[in-house]
């Protein structure tokens, strides 16, 4: 099981230095249109397209690491009031909803890429294939599916991902690592 939580880490960590990457090349290519078309008056071919694509790859990759540090928003004004026992039940009912779900999500997309992939759709601008962008949005929720499954996992052993983070990060709640962050 050691094992297997450090190869999702892994994952998820790579996955996340690729979606900075993607934010990284947006931010770039803005910034290069806006100066290409103010000083030369020829905007980049295609940027539209490629903010979109990139801004994709980048939430598709994120996703994982979020997950895994438990850094997205959780509203659980209703179940905690519930008593603890019920708190555990629905919070495993959400954690098996969540594997198949996403599962259910990444075959679509599996899918949809090859369907695209069998039509040679291409963007409108820069000609570019739409399937491996699709492709590459599913094997970013595949990372994600991985973490999911990987706590749903531990929801039934009685582990936690979130709280092992935590503690090699030497933080007791999530909302400190931005405090170490910054």
């Amino acid at each position: 099981m050691k094992q297997l939580i450090k190869n999702v880490e892994k994952i998820s960590s790579s996955m996340d230095l690729i979606a900075a990457g993607c934010f990284f090349a947006v931010m770039a290519l803005i910034i290069a249109n806006i100066l290409l078309r103010g000083i030369f008056k020829k905007p980049i071919l295609g940027n539209y397209e490629l903010v979109g694509y990139l801004t994709a790859l980048g939430v598709s990759f994120a996703l994982a690491h979020c997950a895994r540090i438990d850094g997205h928003i959780a509203v659980d004004f209703f179940v905690g009031r519930l008593p603890k026992a019920m708190q555990k039940a629905v919070s495993m009912l959400v954690a098996t909803l969540s594997v198949c779900l996403w599962g259910g999500v990444i075959w679509s997309m599996f899918t949809y890429a090859n369907s695209m992939r069998a039509i040679g759709l291409v963007s409108a601008t820069a000609q570019i294939a739409v399937y491996p962008i699709i492709g590459l949005v599913t094997i970013g929720l595949v990372g994600f599916w991985l973490v999911l499954l990987l706590q749903w996992v531990q929801h039934i052993l009685g582990l936690s991902l979130a709280v092992k983070f935590a503690r090699d990060k030497k933080v007791r709640h999530v909302s400190e690592l931005a405090k170490k962050a910054v």
